[in-house]
Protein backbone atom coordinates (compact mmCIF):
# COMPACT_ATOMS: atom_id res chain seq x y z
CA UNK A 1 0.00 0.00 0.00
CA UNK A 2 1.33 3.75 -0.56
CA UNK A 3 -0.47 7.16 0.63
CA UNK A 4 -1.06 9.34 -2.54
CA UNK A 5 -2.65 12.77 -1.72
CA UNK A 6 -4.50 11.24 1.71
CA UNK A 7 -5.75 7.92 -0.33
CA UNK A 8 -4.54 4.78 0.64
CA UNK A 9 -4.23 2.85 -2.83
CA UNK A 10 -3.14 -0.72 -3.79
CA UNK A 11 0.59 -0.97 -5.64
CA UNK A 12 0.87 -4.13 -7.50
CA UNK A 13 4.04 -5.63 -7.82
CA UNK A 14 5.94 -9.30 -8.47
CA UNK A 15 6.46 -11.23 -5.69
CA UNK A 16 10.19 -12.93 -5.93
CA UNK A 17 10.98 -14.62 -2.54
CA UNK A 18 14.84 -14.92 -2.56
CA UNK A 19 16.85 -17.65 -0.87
CA UNK A 20 20.55 -17.71 -0.66
CA UNK A 21 23.15 -20.48 1.13
CA UNK A 22 26.56 -20.95 1.23
CA UNK A 23 28.76 -24.29 1.51
CA UNK A 24 31.41 -24.29 4.36
CA UNK A 25 33.50 -27.39 4.33
CA UNK A 26 35.66 -26.61 7.25
CA UNK A 27 33.08 -24.25 9.94
CA UNK A 28 35.22 -24.04 12.46
CA UNK A 29 37.84 -21.78 10.26
CA UNK A 30 35.02 -19.87 9.00
CA UNK A 31 33.37 -19.17 12.16
CA UNK A 32 37.03 -18.01 13.79
CA UNK A 33 37.89 -16.23 10.48
CA UNK A 34 34.14 -14.42 10.85
CA UNK A 35 34.90 -13.66 14.24
CA UNK A 36 38.37 -12.68 14.18
CA UNK A 37 37.36 -10.24 11.12
CA UNK A 38 34.17 -8.93 12.61
CA UNK A 39 36.06 -7.62 15.67
CA UNK A 40 38.78 -6.14 13.90
CA UNK A 41 35.95 -4.20 11.84
CA UNK A 42 34.06 -3.24 15.03
CA UNK A 43 37.30 -1.35 16.22
CA UNK A 44 38.43 -0.07 12.13
CA UNK A 45 34.58 1.58 12.31
CA UNK A 46 34.39 2.82 15.70
CA UNK A 47 31.49 0.58 16.39
CA UNK A 48 30.56 1.70 20.25
CA UNK A 49 30.38 -1.96 21.31
CA UNK A 50 31.71 -5.16 20.65
CA UNK A 51 29.86 -8.33 19.72
CA UNK A 52 31.34 -11.65 17.10
CA UNK A 53 27.96 -10.31 14.95
CA UNK A 54 25.96 -7.28 14.00
CA UNK A 55 22.35 -7.53 12.22
CA UNK A 56 22.46 -4.91 9.53
CA UNK A 57 19.89 -2.57 11.24
CA UNK A 58 22.38 -2.86 14.47
CA UNK A 59 24.97 -1.77 11.47
CA UNK A 60 22.91 0.98 9.53
CA UNK A 61 21.97 2.72 13.18
CA UNK A 62 25.44 2.79 14.71
CA UNK A 63 27.38 3.78 11.42
CA UNK A 64 24.75 5.04 9.05
CA UNK A 65 24.04 3.07 5.29
CA UNK A 66 27.82 4.88 3.96
CA UNK A 67 29.37 3.21 6.66
CA UNK A 68 27.31 -0.18 6.78
CA UNK A 69 27.93 -1.78 3.20
CA UNK A 70 31.75 -1.23 2.97
CA UNK A 71 31.49 -3.08 6.72
CA UNK A 72 29.94 -5.60 5.27
CA UNK A 73 31.84 -5.95 1.87
CA UNK A 74 34.82 -6.04 3.83
CA UNK A 75 33.79 -9.17 6.29
CA UNK A 76 31.95 -10.71 2.79
CA UNK A 77 35.61 -10.51 1.42
CA UNK A 78 37.70 -11.79 4.93
CA UNK A 79 35.18 -15.21 5.48
CA UNK A 80 35.16 -15.62 1.54
CA UNK A 81 37.87 -17.83 1.35
CA UNK A 82 36.49 -20.26 3.59
CA UNK A 83 33.26 -20.71 1.21
CA UNK A 84 33.41 -23.14 -1.46
CA UNK A 85 29.74 -22.78 -2.95
CA UNK A 86 26.98 -20.59 -2.96
CA UNK A 87 23.57 -21.27 -3.21
CA UNK A 88 21.24 -18.76 -4.75
CA UNK A 89 17.26 -19.72 -5.30
CA UNK A 90 14.35 -17.65 -6.18
CA UNK A 91 10.50 -17.89 -7.79
CA UNK A 92 8.94 -15.39 -9.34
CA UNK A 93 5.30 -15.18 -8.99
CA UNK A 94 2.20 -12.72 -10.41
CA UNK A 95 0.35 -10.94 -7.71
CA UNK A 96 -2.42 -13.28 -8.35
CA UNK A 97 -1.12 -16.23 -7.08
CA UNK A 98 0.01 -14.18 -3.88
CA UNK A 99 -2.30 -13.15 -0.92
CA UNK A 100 -2.36 -9.47 -0.58
CA UNK A 101 -2.51 -8.40 3.08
Amino acid sequence: MIQSEGELKKVTFFYTPLGAGVFIPDPQRFKEQFVRSTKELAEDFKLPYRKNLYCSSELKENLGPRKATPFCDKLIQSASESISTVYISYVVRPPATYPYT
